[in-house]
């Protein structure tokens, strides 16, 4: 029997699919997350939880957001801002995660 995943990026690379981990144990539902407010709300609600699924969750939402940025096409220091921008975000839904905001550190 294969288990699924809970985080993994989606077959298109547009969107992160998590199972959602307030629903555990009664339903278990995935989410298919792409826009950078829900991505957010995933990480600060604990929809993704422990923290390797986590840091995980981060990079592939930071990959999924920097092909959105890419698909604007922005040049170089636009594009690093706003990657900037979101990784702050994204560190910042759970400030007592400290790996997770050094994962983003350069």
């Amino acid at each position: 029997m294969n288990k699924p995943e809970n985080v993994y990026l989606s077959d298109d690379s547009t969107a992160v699919i998590i199972i959602d981990q307030t629903l555990l144990p009664g339903e278990t539902r995935l989410a298919e997350l792409r826009e950078p407010e829900e991505l957010f709300e995933a990480i600060k609600s604990l929809r993704v939880r422990g923290a390797p699924a986590i840091g995980i969750f981060a990079a592939y939402a930071l990959y999924v957001l920097a092909r959105q940025i890419g698909a604007e096409h922005e040049d170089a220091a636009a594009f690093n801002a706003k990657v900037r921008n979101y990784s702050d975000m994204l560190a910042s839904a759970r400030p007592t995660a400290v790996n997770l905001a050094h994962s983003f550190k350069g």
